[in-house]
């Protein structure tokens, strides 16, 4: 299988990783004000509250098996808007089930290593 396409200047080089779903969107911005933590935020608030539901209840199910659920600790209590709104997009952080590898102005690495899939 080969690569997906990337950008010369992607982050995703520097990193060992595969990257066989990478995608590409383009979107008008004229005043450049949608930055990567925006667009991020738009992919995990576009789920329809029905399918957070069924996440609540993944999220129950594979506890108890040890698999990882999200948020965890005080960000457990927040709600998804509280949550998301909180969201800074910095290296390190997490979004639901996902970790923030890295990131720059145009591009947000992000997955998560888990005893059953490397994503």
């Amino acid at each position: 299988m080969s690569k997906a396409y990337l950008p010369a200047n992607s982050l995703l080089p520097e990193q060992h990783y595969d990257y066989v779903d990478t995608y590409e969107i383009y979107f008008r911005d004229p005043n450049n004000a949608v930055g990567t933590r925006d667009v991020c935020i738009a992919f995990f608030d576009a789920a329809p509250k029905w399918v957070q539901a069924l996440l609540v209840l993944r999220n129950k199910l594979v506890s108890l098996i040890g698999l990882k659920t999200g948020a965890e600790g005080e960000d457990a209590h927040k709600s998804h808007e509280e949550f998301l709104a909180n969201f800074k997009g910095e290296t390190g952080e997490q979004i639901g089930l996902f970790k923030v590898y890295d990131h720059n102005e145009n591009e947000m690495i992000i997955g998560e290593d888990d005893k059953h899939l490397d994503f």
